[in-house]
């Protein structure tokens, strides 16, 4: 479904009310909001007044909560009625459909400040930094969204940024920790995400002071697990029969041999490689790096010397699913102590060791093989790009 705004196409005056017109294929209909603007400062691609119209911020973010507003409801449909067809749809919009929490009157008031919905300042904020942050950082930020829209559902209903207070962060750890099951490190991490944002909230004026967490949470590190030189040589000469797997083996080995992050091998091109280095910018941290090629990586290269592109590609979410299959395969299965931290809380289980192994395992990998080998720290850390020896080890 598409949700669009458009000025009533008729009238006499140049201040018209907005109307939304939502469609879907051939279907549409129309909704009234009762926001009337100045057409002469109307912006039909952005869909939204300029900032040279009186009151634009209220507006537009008016606007942007009504949206969210019908994009809810029309997930909601879905959800309850999965086969409900859009006329069917636009009935049942009617019955629900609450006007946007504006006063019109106070519009025209300066000083007026609408509550703005949580998740449409993220939308905003995501749409603003799209063409600025690197791909990954844009991405780890959507994850952010999609969990407070998951605590959201489970608050049951609409967060505004003047809901954030000390009960807000009480309810959000709890949330966190009891159906998400997520470790302190993971909620510090999506809190930091909450408080960037309502930084640049700040700096709209959407919100009048700065924000902080109330609630102390302290992350505590788990043991994180690498392969052993025997464990990585067995992978690498194991000749598996679905190609897939070869693939993924390949690249997960790659990264095992020269410390790559997902982010860095997923973008190599040839024009990083010569016969005896990788030289590259890492798109994370922006540092140039420097990797001499140890044989098994030239190697693997050489297998796809008739591809356009270095090394495979597959999601990150399709390699750690797989890297999984494959190792158990193998038979890297020695029985290890998984760590998991939740709330704070560390427990322990005994299983094989395939099933803690992720894609950053290689990276792992890599630094415990070199260290263990007697290579310097100071050297490794150049191909790793740790900036100082404690990360690394």
């Amino acid at each position: 479904m598409t949700i669009n705004f458009y000025p009533e196409r008729r009238g006499k005056s140049s201040t018209r009310k907005i109307m939304v017109y939502l469609r879907e294929k051939q279907a549409e209909f129309q909704y009234n909001p009762n926001i009337k603007v100045d057409t002469e400062k109307w912006d039909k691609n952005k869909q939204r007044v300029k900032r040279s119209h009186q009151n634009s911020l209220q507006i537009n973010n008016a606007l942007q909560n009504l949206k969210i507003k019908i994009d809810g409801i029309y997930a909601k449909y879905k959800s309850e009625y999965p086969l409900g067809s859009f006329a069917e749809f636009k009935l049942y919009f009617k019955e629900v459909i609450q006007r946007p929490n504006i006063d019109i009157a106070n519009i025209e008031d300066k000083n007026y400040k609408p509550s703005i919905l949580l998740l449409a300042a993220f939308q905003e904020f995501l749409e603003s930094n799209k063409n600025i942050w690197k791909k990954n950082t844009y991405l780890g930020y959507k994850y952010i969204v999609s969990f407070f829209y998951k605590f959201q559902k489970h608050v049951g209903r609409d967060l505004y940024l003047s809901d954030i207070n000390y009960d807000f962060y009480e309810k959000l750890y709890d949330y966190a920790v009891t159906n998400q099951k997520n470790s302190n490190l993971t909620i510090k991490n999506k809190i930091k995400g909450l408080h960037t944002l309502l930084a640049w909230a700040k700096k709209k004026e959407y919100i009048d002071k700065e924000v902080k967490n109330p609630i102390k949470i302290k992350a505590k590190t788990t043991r994180a697990i690498a392969l052993s030189k025997e464990e990585l040589s067995k992978l690498f000469n194991y000749k598996f029969e679905d190609i897939t797997y070869s693939k993924v083996r390949d690249l997960f080995c790659f990264a095992c041999y020269t410390a790559g992050r997902y982010s860095d091998v997923s973008t190599f091109r040839r024009e990083h490689l010569t016969n005896t280095e990788l030289r590259y910018r890492s798109p994370k941290t922006g540092k140039y790096i420097v990797v001499p090629l140890q044989k098994e990586a030239v190697e693997i290269i050489e297998r796809y010397s008739n591809e356009i592109n270095p090394l495979p590609s597959f999601s990150l979410d399709y390699m750690n699913i797989y890297l999984k299959k494959i190792c158990k395969e193998v038979g890297i299965d020695t029985p290890t102590v998984r760590e998991s931290s939740i709330g704070g809380k560390i427990t322990e289980e005994v299983v094989p060791k395939y099933k803690m192994i992720s894609f950053h395992t290689a990276r792992r990998t890599f630094a415990t093989l070199a260290v263990n080998a007697g290579k310097p720290p100071s050297v490794v850390m150049k191909i790793t790009g740790h900036s100082n020896i404690a990360t690394l080890m």
